[in-house]
This record gives C-alpha cells, sequence and structure tokens, in this order.
C-alpha cells in the first residue's frame, strides 16, 4: 500500500481490528460510507453507496471521530467482477496522463477486494493535521439535481460554462476538463456524467479537480456503452472518433491545434502507461482484457477510425446506475 498515513499522535480516531473491518466493509449497504451516528460518527460523500470512509494512521485502518476528516475511500467489489481491480488500473494509467496524482491500490478485506484510493480533496498541514478542500461535484456547481447527474449535457455546455465563469484560469482548466473526457472515452468509461467531473477551490483558487471514479466500463456487457455525456455528435463509446473529440474541442472554445496537442499527449501517455503497468495492478485477474481494449482504442483513435468496442444492438439500453440497481434487486428493472 503506498503510504503509512499520518502519525498516530493527535489524530481523534479510534483502531479497527481485522474483523472489526471486515464487517465495516459487509454492513455498507444498510450503513453507507460506515457511519455511526449513535457513536457520533457522521460521513457524507457524493454517490455514496459502496463506499467507506476512514483514515490511514501508522499503516493502519482507523475510524475518524468528532468529526475529524477520513484520508482514504474504500470501495469493495460487489456486483461488478473485479471492479476494484479495474478501477485501480484505470486511476494508474490517469496517473501517467498527469490527470490524477492521488495513490490507488487493492487489499484483501477479509474475504472482499477493495479499492483504496487517497482522498485527493485534503491536505496535511506542516503539524500534521488534516484540513478539507472545498470540492463541487458539476451537478452542484452549475445548479442541477443530482438525481439528473445524466442529463448534465455535453462538456461543451454547462461544464464548460461553469469553468469559463468561475476558473481563475479558465482556458487552462477548460482543457484539463477536455483530457478527462477524452481519457474516458479512450478507456472505455461509459460513466462520465455530472457528478463525476468536479471543482476544486484552494487558496481562493477554482481548479478542475483529478479524475476520479473511472474504470473500463465495456468490460460489463450488461451496459450499454452510452455515454453520461455526448461528445461531439456521438453518444456511444463505439461511435466516438478523432473527429467527434476535436468537434466537441471546438464548442468547448480550444483551439484545433490545442485539441490536436490533448490527444497526442494522452495517446503517447496511455501508450507508456499500458508498457509501464506496475505487476501487483494487472496480475492475478484478467487484466490483459481492459489492457487490449485500451491499446485498440488508442491506435484507432490515432488512425481516426471509429473507437469501437460494443455492438450497440446487442446490449440493454442501462446505465451504470440503472444496471447496478437491477443486479441488486433494490428497484424493478426499467426497459
Amino acid at each position: 500500500p503506498a503510504g503509512d498515513g499520518l502519525p498516530v499522535g493527535g489524530y481523534p480516531s479510534e483502531p479497527l481490528s481485522e474483523h472489526e473491518l471486515g464487517e465495516l466493509i459487509r454492513n455498507l449497504p444498510t450503513r453507507p460510507l460506515g457511519a455511526d451516528p449513535a457513536k457520533g460518527i457522521r460521513m457524507s460523500l457524493g454517490g455514496a453507496q459502496d463506499k467507506l470512509l476512514l483514515v490511514r494512521v501508522d499503516g493502519q485502518w482507523r475510524r475518524p471521530v468528532g468529526g475529524y476528516p477520513s484520508t482514504h475511500i474504500l470501495k469493495p467489489a460487489t456486483v461488478w467482477p473485479h471492479s476494484a481491480e479495474n478501477e485501480a488500473l484505470i486511476l494508474a494509467l490517469s496517473r501517467s496522463c498527469r490527470l490524477s496524482h492521488n495513490q490507488s491500490w487493492v487489499e484483501r478485506i477479509g474475504d472482499t477486494t477493495v479499492l483504496v484510493a487517497e482522498r485527493y480533496d485534503r491536505v496535511i498541514t506542516a503539524d500534521g493535521n488534516v484540513r478539507r478542500l472545498h470540492q463541487e461535484d458539476m451537478c452542484q456547481a452549475s445548479g442541477m439535481r443530482p438525481k439528473d447527474k445524466y442529463l448534465i449535457g455535453r462538456p461543451s455546455e454547462r461544464m464548460a460554462r461553469v469553468l469559463r465563469e468561475f476558473a481563475d484560469s479558465p482556458q487552462r482548466e477548460v482543457i484539463s476538463l477536455y483530457k478527462q473526457v477524452a481519457f474516458r472515452a479512450l478507456v472505455g468509461d461509459e460513466d462520465g456524467h455530472g457528478k463525476n467531473y468536479s471543482l476544486i477551490l484552494h487558496n481562493g483558487v477554482v481548479t478542475t479537480a483529478p479524475l476520479y471514479d473511472s474504470l473500463c466500463t465495456l468490460e460489463y456487457r450488461e451496459l450499454s456503452g452510452d455515454m453520461g455525456a455526448a461528445i461531439g455528435a456521438q453518444q456511444n463509446l463505439a461511435k466516438v472518433d478523432r473527429q467527434s473529440l476535436l468537434d466537441e474541442a471546438k464548442a468547448m472554445g480550444i483551439s484545433a491545434w490545442d485539441a490536436e496537442q490533448a490527444l497526442d499527449e494522452l495517446s503517447a501517455d496511455l501508450n507508456s502507461g499500458v508498457e509501464n503497468l506496475p505487476a501487483g495492478i494487472t496480475a492475478d485477474w484478467p487484466s490483459e482484457r481492459i489492457i487490449n481494449t485500451v491499446s485498440t482504442r488508442v491506435q484507432r483513435l490515432q488512425t481516426g477510425l471509429p473507437l469501437g468496442g460494443t455492438d450497440r444492438n446487442a446490449r440493454p439500453n442501462r446505465n451504470m446506475d440503472t444496471a447496478t440497481d437491477r443486479k441488486r434487486g433494490t428497484r424493478p428493472a426499467t426497459k
């Protein structure tokens, strides 16, 4: 695992035994985020289901108490096979593309495989205290209801307008958003909706948040391949091509030269990232399918072909949320 975390002295937290940690993971459906109001442990995080918020102190997992901030997010693999490993691989590629910087890895907790991600919306001060950074997802920033996250529209619409209105360096941050959009398309991630892009406010400066919550959804045939935000005229991952990405860049106010450079940089960084994935991320699960998917999509981008990867007619019309609920049986299936 990356880093031992904070020193134990002075950080308000309670230790967790291996059994207690396993129980927290198992009870997430009824106690999202590991909250326990009876003990004064309250947590908040958008998209809360199946996430546990903890603090890593001297290399051990503990629960923050007294309203103190967590430092890590733990996401167990549940209904989607190898989802923890899948997301760890994609996040490693995002770091190779300089779209994120926080470390992530996979741990085995009890009988569950768990993705662990350092929180990027935290700052550790010189005296070892943890301070929260203000973050707003694009639904919050644009005044949309969370349940309307799949109605955010193209990146050139509400999301780019928010950045141009509030970011201190609007053009730089719009290009940063564009690279995240293109990255999700290249790695085969359809779930780029309005709550999976965010802003960070730090020292009075508004910037685009690092990439987060990304995995190769093409791995799961229960999903339609329809993206949370269309790119150019294309809604489906299979039909996105270089031209649709360039069209979206133009609509976002990005010059053709900057857009071409961004796509070429992403292609080179993804190829390099695939070549240098650590064995700890790729071993003991069928990672080669996702690696091949990403490599093929990068190659097709460079040749101008549609990125491919889905047979739309053979896939049901379900987004990630609908399909997840259906697999859990938590609400009636929709057609």
